[in-house]
């Protein structure tokens, strides 16, 4: 089911290109194709050599330092049972390496942070329309040679069947859907007091949409009208914006009646409607100015049937099919829902949360097995000294806060390098994620206290063998 769903989704965007763009209603505009995809590039061998020499230095960084470590062995520590204690050059090198690990483990962790919110503000982002219940059927009539005036008559029965299936509430034909992933679709106008003779036009994206579109999407209608019948192809053109391109050239004006010049003033539409403001693009556009012309006005051989149902719309995706092979035996029909649009639009942030989380995930069993390692050893060290002060009286109350601050000093460090690393990385990823502010402050905090959570955990489960150890066989020689 979702090989066919993408397979639906990737057909989709091959059948936006193929769709005419409005034109005058003498003459319509130039069907649109798709580029063709380039060959892939060969092998770039600088980029191979590049990556072997990074692996052949990264192995080497990390075998110099356990190599110089075991390469000057305290013989009389050894000897003994156990070695001094206190700030050696050994110690150092592994309390460093340790903090290196929280320190990265740290930064992953908030990078993950921030790609969850991202991802959380793009699915929870203000679309414009209601993103439910609606099914999208796809069809292109140049597949079967219609001519314009019967493919105008085909799509009244494909609407009037669909209208008729059980279950569907709603149904509109358009040129287009929101989220289109594409700038495609995009007029050079001219609106407003920026109608100065000989100067370039604004490219302005829009849709070619029929009478139906903003009740069956649930877009708002802030003021004028939406399309009806009247609107024919040999009447006066027609077009509805939306609010953002309206403040921008009309402000504090009624938009409703002004006239817009398309392609350097070759057409004149006037405006009859405002809509709201909405996502046309991306989900995660600024506000941008937007134009819907009339399906009537402007015929399109290739569009989306858009039925919103009374329940999952998935279950309405066969039925609908069905239907409209009807009155159109020889028609394909590609069948997505709006969900799966949106999924795939949503496709690049998951996908990038999944790499960075999986990093995570890595640099969380690195930091942990560090940790554990270098607390059990270090405590493993002291197992006589410990074994002393519980033969005079210490508590493993008191041995677990002695080892828990000496173990909070090497990981608090690596825990604020992580933390700082992690103010970096916020300003300088900020502008590729969505509506991340300067300092997330519940990411950086959650961060901070999982990590403090998981070196406790994990020092404590370390030093607990030894802190249970019977004194008398803590003082013994080995």
């Amino acid at each position: 089911m979702e090989a066919e769903t993408g397979s639906t989704i990737a057909s989709s965007r091959r059948l936006r290109y193929a769709r005419r763009a409005p034109a005058s209603t003498a003459q319509p505009a130039a069907t649109r194709y798709p580029r063709k995809p380039s060959a892939p590039r060969a092998t770039n061998m600088t980029v191979m050599a590049a990556t072997a020499a990074l692996v052949f230095l990264v192995g080497l960084a990390t075998g110099v330092v356990p190599g110089s470590y075991s390469s000057t062995p305290n013989l009389a520590g050894a000897l003994s049972g156990e070695i001094v204690v206190g700030g050696t050059r050994k110690g150092r090198i592994r309390n460093s390496l340790v903090v290196v690990q929280v320190a990265v483990c740290t930064l992953v962790f908030i990078g993950v942070g921030l790609c969850f919110r991202s991802l959380s503000n793009l699915q929870h982002v203000n679309l414009g329309f209601t993103a439910r219940n609606i099914a999208i059927l796809t069809s292109d009539l140049q597949s079967i040679g219609t001519s314009e005036e019967q493919g105008r008559k085909l799509y009244a029965k494909i609407s009037e069947a669909a209208s008729q299936t059980y279950g569907v509430e709603s149904v509109s034909l358009a040129g287009d859907i929101p989220i289109s992933q594409n700038e495609g679709s995009v007029e050079q106008i001219h609106a407003g007091d920026s109608s100065t003779p000989g100067a370039a036009g604004e490219s302005v994206a829009f849709a070619v949409v029929d009478e139906n579109y903003f009740s069956t999407l649930g877009i708002p209608l802030l003021t004028g009208r939406v399309f009806t019948s009247v609107d024919a192809p040999k009447t006066p053109e027609v077009v509805i914006v939306n609010h953002w391109m309206a403040e921008k050239y009309w402000p504090g004006q009624n938009p409703v009646g002004k006239t817009v010049q398309i392609e350097n003033g070759h057409r004149v539409a006037t405006v009859v409607g405002v809509a709201a403001d909405g996502k046309y693009v991306d989900i995660d556009e600024p506000p941008r100015p937007f134009l819907y012309f009339d399906l009537n006005q402007h015929y399109q051989a290739a569009v989306y049937l858009l039925a919103r149902t009374k329940g999952a719309p998935r279950q309405w995706l066969t039925p609908l099919s069905e239907a409209l092979r009807k009155v159109a035996p020889g028609l394909f029909f590609m069948t997505l829902t709006i969900d799966d649009w949106l999924d795939f639009a949503l496709f690049v942030p998951r996908i990038t949360l999944f790499c960075i989380a999986g990093f995570g995930d890595l640099a969380f069993m690195l930091a942990t097995m560090g940790l554990y390692g270098a607390v059990f050893y270090s405590v493993s060290e002291r197992k006589k000294e410990l074994g002393i002060r519980a033969a005079l009286g210490a508590s493993p109350r008191d041995l677990w806060s002695m080892i828990l601050r000496q173990t909070s000093a090497v990981t608090a460090t690596g825990v604020s390098l992580g933390v700082l690393g992690g103010f970096i990385a916020n300003a300088l990823v900020r502008s590729l994620l969505y509506g991340i502010r300067p300092v997330e402050w519940t990411v950086f905090l959650a961060v901070a206290l999982t990590m403090t959570l998981i070196t406790v955990l994990t020092a404590y489960s370390a030093a607990r063998p030894w802190v249970r150890t019977d004194p008398m066989e803590s003082v013994r020689h080995v």
